[in-house]
């Protein structure tokens, strides 16, 4: 979680979800640096990262989890921006919904200072400082199919994307 509008965004969806907060759930990017999702959820929870750290159950990058179950949620707030795989992320994601499943996302969008890299600061995400890209529209909307979604919504807010989808 990075800030306000994501905390606004998580909350509006868990008022309009309600259900898909109760169930299992995959926190993508998981690692508390500036605030947790686990809060919002009260069903099982998992968080997922690349090391360990606090909010962190399971460490293993997106794109080759395989649990084994499937999730009623699966949210990534900030992460995305710092996964150099974002599309085998992205597509790994949905994956791991189950039918009617919720998918929510945030990330850094243009406008947006980079972050969270060795030439930055290392603090916002210490497990990739190799790497960072702005998410755009457009990348979304080539790594996940949108036919295979019963409604979704992307909003891009001033170097904020935002984005959720429920799956057929």
């Amino acid at each position: 979680m990075a800030g306000r509008k994501q905390f606004d965004f998580c909350l509006n969806l868990k008022k309009q979800f309600p259900v898909h907060f109760t169930g299992n759930t995959l926190d993508a990017g998981s690692l508390d640096i500036n605030g947790s999702n686990k809060f919002m959820f009260s069903g099982e929870y998992t968080g997922l990262d690349l090391g360990t750290g606090k909010n962190v159950d399971v460490i293993c990058p997106v794109h080759k989890y395989k649990p084994g179950i499937l999730f009623d949620c699966v949210i990534s707030t900030e992460m995305l921006e710092h996964d150099r795989h974002y599309k085998k992320s992205l597509k790994r994601m949905f994956e791991l919904l189950r039918t009617e499943g919720l998918l929510i996302i945030t990330a850094a969008t243009t406008d947006r200072e980079e972050h969270g890299t060795y030439q930055t600061d290392r603090k916002s995400s210490p497990f990739t400082l190799d790497y960072y890209k702005n998410v755009t529209k457009e990348m979304i909307m080539n790594s996940l199919n949108m036919s295979k979604f019963l409604e979704f919504k992307l909003i891009i807010d001033e170097g904020d994307l935002f984005f959720w989808g429920v799956k057929i």
